[in-house]
């Protein structure tokens, strides 16, 4: 399952890399790079004096918490960091006059935008069955290098009630683009009024970049309801049912306390029962006491409970909805009854 979303992580990459050529708008006076990292020449109207190498490169982190429950429904803020530098400044082509100096001085100041990204769109994915991204691309605008984002991106996110605890990848997929190079030009230089008839011209390029990112699914104590005994008849009063807990999680469950819920036909002033604490793997029995409606039908039945403990970190935690079964047998004949009526007769 996980080589599978990993197969089609990459055919979504190789997706957007096209759409993002396709419909990226070019700004005025610019062309596309297309294939993002290549070269493209600039306009015959300019000069380019400086080869510069370097690139914009992203990095993204959890901000807050990245440890949730299972069945936990949740909101995942990602911020991106710009780590991106430029590595080299060399020149391309050599300045002969005054002009030339100026505009080579020019276009060096430009090709500093050469590692800022924008616009980013961001599309979570995960990589297991047990977490969902239910949220679609969030885009952030223009990020300089050296630079993390103010506001994070925020995805809805959705754990499996199954999920086992752990830790589970997801893969954040960024496309944006990016200044390749810079050319400038110019009809002349006055020594008062400096360039003149002057224009400039850029080239970009367009990356598409998968970053790794984790979501943890806590430890907790888990609970099953691994023995019932019980002896219960219709219209019966204070009837005894017997319930054996067991901590099949591998936390430690701290002034542990069991609650039943009931419905018709069961009623009970005595719905709850101290466990105490039960280590992994320990078992406790609880005693309830519960009456039995007079016009209950005989048959099996099913009796929701939870347990409410205190986990390591001193929260206080309830437990999952478990259930267990009773049987309800047909109301007792009295007896007092039967020996007046035979008296009578």
């Amino acid at each position: 399952m996980k080589e599978l979303r990993r197969i089609e992580l990459k055919r979504l990459i190789r997706c957007l890399a096209i759409v993002l050529m396709l419909t990226l708008p070019l700004a005025a006076g610019s062309e596309l790079a297309a294939g993002g990292a290549e070269f493209m020449p600039l306009r015959s109207t300019v000069e380019n004096y400086w080869d510069v190498t370097g690139s914009p490169k992203l990095d993204a982190s959890v901000v807050g918490t990245n440890e949730f429950n299972r069945g936990d429904k949740a909101i995942l803020r990602v911020a991106l960091s710009n780590i991106g530098t430029i590595t080299a400044f060399e020149p391309d082509e050599k300045p002969e006059d005054e002009k030339e100096k100026k505009l080579a001085d020019f276009e060096f100041t430009l090709e500093k935008a050469k590692t800022v990204a924008f616009p980013i769109t961001g599309e979570l994915h995960s990589l297991s069955e047990y977490i969902t991204v239910q949220s679609g691309r969030q885009v952030m605008e223009a990020l300089p290098s050296g630079q993390r984002s103010k506001d994070p991106m925020e995805f809805a996110i959705e754990v499996d009630n199954d999920a086992p605890e752990g830790q589970y990848p997801l893969a954040l997929v960024v496309f944006y683009a990016y200044q390749e190079n810079a050319g400038v030009g110019a009809s002349d230089v006055d020594s008062l009024l400096g360039l003149q008839g002057f224009r400039q011209n850029a080239a970009f390029g367009v990356k598409i970049e998968s970053i790794n990112l984790t979501v943890a699914v806590k430890s907790k104590a888990d609970f099953q309801a691994v023995d019932v005994d019980s002896h219960l008849n219709a219209g019966q009063e204070g009837g005894v049912i017997k319930v054996t807990y067991r901590n099949t999680g591998k936390e430690s469950a701290k002034d542990a306390l069991a609650r039943i819920s009931l419905f018709m036909p069961f009623s009970s002033a005595d719905d709850q029962a101290s466990l105490g604490t039960l280590e992994p793997g320990d078992e406790k029995t609880a005693t309830f006491k519960l009456d039995v409606d007079e016009e209950a039908i005989a048959g099996n039945y099913s009796i929701n409970t939870e347990v409410k403990y205190t986990d390591l970190k001193g929260n206080s935690i309830i437990s999952e909805t478990i259930s267990f079964p009773v049987n309800v047998g047909p109301a007792k004949r009295s007896y007092l009854g039967m020996a007046l009526l035979a008296v009578i007769l």
